[in-house]
């Protein structure tokens, strides 16, 4: 004891607490060292299975460790110590979890996920600010700014890849007969699916597109491989698919079926959708948010998903969103869009990647589940973008870019090689299956049969070998001066001669007991863009004002132009006198010079012949006919607009931008030994438009004939006295009852898309939607043209403007419309209707 006192004394205090310090940092560092190797560190990056690109804020956490967790960053990557005995768990909206148990976590790992429905939890609002309004609010303040087509100078190569299947078939399919006879036609689309579909097109294409500012962009296709199956047209398929690419952008509202979609950033978007801030992390020192967004009303045009948006800038970088399943959408069972940005060298942010996937179902009844009778339609269309300088400069050093209004045709020889250079998306199970599963469909008669009918209803015409018969509606015709007239119609189809097209009809009336016939010929011209010269002679009935049915400019997508067919002639409830035969014979080239201007240069010659209840004669002459000689041009306008044209059948698809038809017309008739000459100019536009909560659709035409001409070649506003609603028509005005030589037709649809009956309980399960409609026509005749022959007494000339208008509900059953119209004016008149109730068969989406 004496001698550890003695040592203790001679030992100093602070040498004491060194020693003590150095013990207690090795206790420290032997503790945390032994903790340490009880965890494992994982390193990893988290992709879609599908498309392989990264998925930024998944969460990254130990399943028992709740205080140990991580969010992937924007590049997918993640970095987290999972303690001993724990499992690894991966969450993200919109995929499958992801669990790993601990002795199978490596220090480095590559996480696929897969794709699953997105299910927001139900959110608890409490008092107080939203937090993530204001960062909305940024992003749609910035929207235009910030929009990658506003990009002035950049190049880059958009790969396009489009599948289209019969989807969600369950297990029993293979037990059936057809499937058991034809296995080859049936796969699953992925891997990890349970149930199969059968393909119907599959296509790749690579284009190079070089922007510049103040000039327009030059667009080049390098290569396109395609397989289609008979099913379906491949053209129209790949067009209007195709065309959604100028509207899949979420920096204004989407266009879809003619129908806009709501975007969570768009002007509208605090009306439509409640915002919940979920996450935020730094990446390279900028602050990145996490969204989620959900529809205030459940049958709203909006979107179920969430979007990742840059602090200061507002920047969309990526989204991914669902259609609401109670969108007032017809035949519409899903839609699921996705959206990735890059940033670019220079700061901006373009286009990485973009996903569109939709399913289509023929059901009437919007909530069944059953597929096993009307199996849905899938269309899934991946966009990707190449914008690396040095892939991009080695393409374009051995390509040569084709001159902007070369018209010249050129054959590519195509190098399917590229794509496997190029692709920006990997092949799936479903593409690589897909070519073989085509062909073997190509071959099955009940295959073949579907594509007739669909062919049929839509173009009018059912295919037959060589030929195509048709158009169906034009069978059986009926008006006050044939009596029914019976049509044998039909052309030669691709398969005969590709290129060329020749057709014809036979025609017989029953009350005046003749034949008629007429015969129409097209022909392909060597044109890079579209071009055909097309001849015709025609024998027919025509409306009084109306032979060169100029209802054509608007209703540019109808195969039947006139109203006189089966439709109109089971629907009409007061017989038409306003009507004469005319004989035409035409000769016209269709050129398209640009991708928005068409050129249609037109000769024609017509026979006039008397009508039978509005007479030609003049007190001083008996008129059989009259003769006219025409030479016209029709400029046609549009704007990011596809077209399909699959053997001179042309099929508009629907732009969000006004469309506009010029056409200037020089004419001279004769009869009698007597001629004069006249010019005529007419406009037509129309435009679908957004106003408030609901699309306004209007037409607007106007023209003006210079010179006095007999008065069938006037302008007479369309009248209707049939029982059907009538579009382009003033449903309260009688045949003939205006007429003018300048004039100014208006028709004004509005449709609140459902917005007042989605509100209403019981109601809003009819998906119903509200319309109100407007139509106005004024005009004046500034010539004399009884001069020629004697203009019929009781037309009048609408000075003072017509007016009609209607309140309406349209998609009932989705295939019905009613509209109750009143008539604002020239109620004095003797026999007018001054309101009435019409129907009508209106298929829309």
């Amino acid at each position: 004891m004496k001698y550890l006192r003695s040592l203790v004394s001679k030992v100093s205090i602070p040498a004491i607490l060194k020693v003590y310090k150095f013990y207690a940092t090795i206790g420290i560092i032997l503790f945390y060292s032994i903790q340490l190797s009880a965890q494992k560190i994982c390193t990893g990056i988290i992709i879609d299975t599908d498309s392989k690109e990264p998925v930024s804020f998944a969460t990254v956490w130990a399943k028992h460790s709740l205080h140990v967790s991580c969010l992937s960053q924007l590049d997918g990557s993640f970095t987290i110590q999972i303690p001993k005995g724990d499992t690894l768990m991966i969450t993200s909206i919109g995929y499958a979890d992801v669990s790993i148990p601990y002795a199978l976590i490596p220090s480095t790992i590559t996480i696929e996920l897969i794709p699953a429905a997105i299910q927001l939890e139900t959110a608890v609002i409490t008092p107080g600010k939203n937090p993530a309004i204001p960062i909305v609010k940024t992003a749609i303040r910035n929207r235009r700014d910030n929009r990658p087509d506003m990009i002035e100078t950049i190049d880059f190569i958009q790969y396009n890849k489009i599948n289209l299947r019969l989807s969600d078939l369950d297990t029993s399919i293979q037990n059936s007969k057809f499937i058991t006879k034809h296995p080859d036609i049936l796969i699953k689309a992925r891997d990890y699916d349970t149930s199969y579909s059968v393909p119907f097109y599959f296509s790749e294409r690579l284009t190079y597109e070089q922007r510049k500012p103040n000039s327009s962009p030059i667009v080049q296709e390098i290569v396109q491989n395609q397989h289609g199956a008979n099913f379906i047209n491949s053209d129209l398929a790949e067009k209007y698919i195709a065309s959604l690419n100028e509207n899949l952008t979420f920096y204004g509202n989407l266009r879809f079926l003619s129908k806009d979609l709501i975007s969570p950033i768009s002007p509208q978007a605090i009306l439509y959708y409640r915002y919940y801030l979920r996450d935020s992390l730094i990446h390279d020192s900028i602050m990145y948010y996490r969204i989620s967004f959900k529809p205030k009303n459940l049958q709203d045009m909006a979107f179920n998903g969430y979007m990742i948006i840059e602090k200061h800038t507002g920047v969309l970088t990526e989204i991914q969103a669902t259609l609401q399943h109670g969108a007032n959408l017809n035949f519409v069972k899903s839609l699921t869009l996705q959206e990735k940005l890059e940033k670019q060298p220079d700061g901006t942010w373009f286009y990485k990647q973009q996903k569109f996937e939709v399913k289509f179902t023929p059901e009437l009844l919007k909530d069944t589940t059953i597929n096993k009778f009307a199996p849905p339609i899938a269309a899934i269309k991946t966009t990707g973008y190449i914008t690396d300088s040095v892939l991009i400069q080695n393409y374009t050093q051995h390509q040569q870019i084709p001159s902007k209004f070369n018209l010249t045709y050129r054959h590519v020889k195509q190098d399917t090689s590229l794509l496997s250079k190029l692709r920006t998306d990997t092949l799936s199970s479903l593409d690589i299956t897909t070519k073989g599963a085509i062909e073997a469909s190509n071959d099955i008669a009940l295959m073949r049969l579907s594509n007739n009918i669909l062919s049929m209803l839509l173009y009018g015409y059912y295919p037959l070998g060589y030929i195509d018969v048709g158009p169906y509606l034009y069978f059986v015709q009926s008006n006050e001066i044939e009596g029914v007239r019976y049509n044998i119609s039909a052309q030669t189809s691709e398969k005969l001669i590709k290129g060329m097209r020749l057709g014809g009809y036979i025609g017989y009336g029953s009350r005046d007991k003749l034949f008629k016939y007429g015969a129409h010929y097209s022909l392909h011209l060597p044109t890079k863009l579209y071009g055909a010269l097309h001849a015709s002679y025609d024998q027919n009935i025509c409306r009084i004002g109306d032979y060169k049915q100029n209802l054509g400019y608007i209703r540019e997508n109808a195969w039947v132009q006139s109203d006189d067919n089966f439709l109109s002639a089971l629907s009409s409830k007061n017989p038409n006198y306003a009507v004469y035969f005319v004989k035409k014979a035409m000769i016209a080239q269709e050129q398209q010079i640009t991708p928005n201007i068409i050129l249609k240069p037109q000769y024609m010659y017509s026979k006039h012949y008397n009508a039978p209840f509005y007479n030609f004669d003049t007190i001083t002459n008996s008129i059989d006919y009259f003769q006219v000689h025409e030479a016209s041009l029709n400029i046609r306008f549009s704007y990011k607009e596809e077209i399909s044209n699959s053997h001179f059948r042309r099929m508009y698809i629907d732009t969000r931008y006004p469309v506009i038809h010029l056409n200037v017309n020089e004419g001279m008739f004769f009869y009698n030994n007597q001629s004069g000459t006249y010019t005529k100019f007419r406009l037509v536009a129309k435009h679908n438009i957004l106003v408030g909560v609901g699309k306004l659709k209007y037409v607007v035409e106007t023209g003006y004939t210079m010179g006095d001409v007999p008065f069938p070649l006037i302008e007479y506003m369309r009248g209707n006295e049939t029982g059907a609603s009538g579009e382009y028509y003033f449903n309260l005005m009688k045949y003939m009852e205006f007429s003018a030589d300048r004039f100014v037709n208006v028709f004004a649809e509005y449709g609140l898309q459902g917005y007042i009956f989605n509100k209403i309980p019981l109601i809003r399960k009819l998906y119903l939607r509200e319309i109100m409609t407007c139509k106005l026509s004024w005009g004046d005749m500034t010539q004399t043209h009884s001069n020629i022959f004697p203009v019929p007494k009781f037309t009048k000339t609408p000075t003072k403007p017509y007016i009609e208008a209607g309140l309406g509900v349209s998609n009932i059953f989705r295939l019905f419309r009613v509209e109750y119209v009143w008539r604002l004016n020239y109620l004095d008149e003797p026999d007018v209707l001054k309101h009435g109730l019409f129907f009508s068969f209106r298929f829309e989406f």
